[in-house]
């Protein structure tokens, strides 16, 4: 995967910086993105830092957010192969006891975010 960029949401923990890892030993450029900073510093430290990790600070269920970050990516690797849309939540808990308010925000964040990266990710794909 050398001269391949990935970019992956969620990127800091979990399955997101599993993805990043094999990214990164297959030869991949790889950005990472969260929302909390000291999260993305230590997963792109622990994935050995130099020039082949990044990882930027984004909300993105935010469309400002989702834009920067696609150009973010670019700036900095000249380019963007592969997007993975791994950012997500769970808030609230059942049916009957979930507020409107945390219902969107599931919805934001778990289907809106992968809209907007996917929208703004395909024209420089």
């Amino acid at each position: 995967m050398e001269g391949i960029t990935a970019l992956i949401t969620g990127g800091g923990s979990g399955i997101g910086f599993a993805t990043a890892k094999l990214f990164l030993e297959a030869g991949a450029n790889v950005m990472i993105s969260g929302r909390t900073q000291s999260t993305l510093e230590q997963a792109a430290e622990t994935l050995g830092g130099g020039t082949r990790i990044k990882f930027m600070t984004a909300d993105v269920s935010s469309e400002g957010h989702a834009k920067m970050l696609i150009a973010s990516t670019i700036q900095k690797f000249g380019k963007l192969n592969v997007l993975i849309n791994n950012a997500g939540v769970f808030t609230g808990g059942p049916l009957l006891q979930m507020e409107e308010d945390e219902f969107d925000d599931n919805i934001n964040n778990n289907l809106k975010s992968a809209w907007l990266m996917c929208r703004y990710a395909a024209r420089p794909m």
